[in-house]
């Protein structure tokens, strides 16, 4: 029995340090593979020739895990171009901008629900030997962990992203306040807030770069703002991208209202902290009664305990 759990114990492990493997090499190949698309659009004859050189080299460098996910992902791909701009979309909220990553995604999920209960189907016929209902039920629910667990990793990193773009708004807006009030227009202050918001919160930095290039490949402002505001799915957001359209649309003036909405922006950041120090009392209730009360009992009842079983003892 105690050979039996080691055995699982070992595989789970495995299994879960080779996810997380694959995820970090996935997600250095997405940011080489980045920067060299950055590199790329430099016009000199000489960083075309290296960037081609680059890219050939990454496509020969690529495992055969990868390859072999990217080609089950394009068998099960959805024909409908909708679906996969919805699929996409979810991905250019996770940070990941790369077109082919929801095929790569499609070939991850489905080697997860066949390697989870391959790994079981090697177990039960070494050491298990279950009936085989069993092993058919606990197959099936493996491969659909399997197939759920990149759905639930994406929906984290969505929404961890979120939560940093929430918190570093506000800062943002103050940034853009201080540059439109110093003379320059909407396009360069988003820029060069886009510079400086780079140490401090990358995915605001990030999308307001995306903003920027979309602006000069030619989409409009209009345009734009609403992709900026697609991506990040954010009221806050959303909420300024309404403001700047209503403001260039009345020919109000942009500074007073960023302004009003910088103000509203960092009252309402301090009421979600005071909401969430409100909820710590609530949550240290279940800590303190499993961990902080039966220590304090066992402190307080053992010495007396103790006397009581030397008294009975002793009569």
């Amino acid at each position: 029995m105690d050979n039996l759990l080691i055995i699982t114990a070992m595989v789970f492990m495995s299994v879960v340090f080779a996810v997380m493997g694959v995820f970090m090499f996935i997600r250095s190949r997405m940011e080489r593979r980045v920067l060299l698309e950055k590199i790329q659009h430099d016009g000199s004859p000489a960083a075309s020739g290296a960037i081609d050189g680059g890219a050939s080299e990454t496509r020969s460098d690529v495992s055969p895990f990868v390859r072999l996910s990217m080609w089950l992902g394009n068998l099960v791909k959805p024909k409908d171009e909708n679906e996969i701009s919805k699929r996409r979309l979810l991905f250019l909220r996770a940070g990941y901008r790369q077109r082919s990553v929801p095929v790569l995604f499609l070939g991850l999920q489905l080697l997860f629900a066949a390697a989870l209960p391959m790994a079981f189907l090697v177990l039960q016929n070494l050491y298990l030997h279950m009936p085989s209902i069993y092993v058919l039920l606990l197959a099936a629910a493996l491969a659909l962990v399997g197939f759920s667990l990149p759905q639930i990793w994406l929906k984290l990193k969505i929404s961890s992203r979120k939560e940093k773009i929430t918190e570093g708004f506000p800062d943002a807006l103050d940034l853009l306040l201080v540059c439109v009030e110093a003379g320059m227009g909407l396009d360069q202050a988003v820029s060069r807030v886009s510079i400086e918001m780079e140490d401090t919160c990358k995915p605001i930095s990030e999308e307001f770069k995306t903003f920027i290039m979309e602006m000069r490949v030619g989409l409009t402002r209009r345009d734009a703002l609403k992709n900026l505001s697609a991506r990040t799915d954010l009221d806050d957001v959303n909420s300024l991208v309404n403001l700047i359209i209503q403001t260039e649309k009345f020919g109000s003036s942009i500074g007073q209202a960023l302004r009003v909405h910088s103000d509203t922006m960092r009252t309402k950041r301090h009421q979600r902290a005071e909401e969430r120090a409100a909820k710590i009392p609530t949550k240290l209730i279940f800590p303190v009664l499993l961990f902080i009360f039966p220590g304090m009992f066992i402190v307080f009842l053992a010495p007396p305990l103790i006397q009581l079983f030397r008294m009975w003892k002793g009569a």
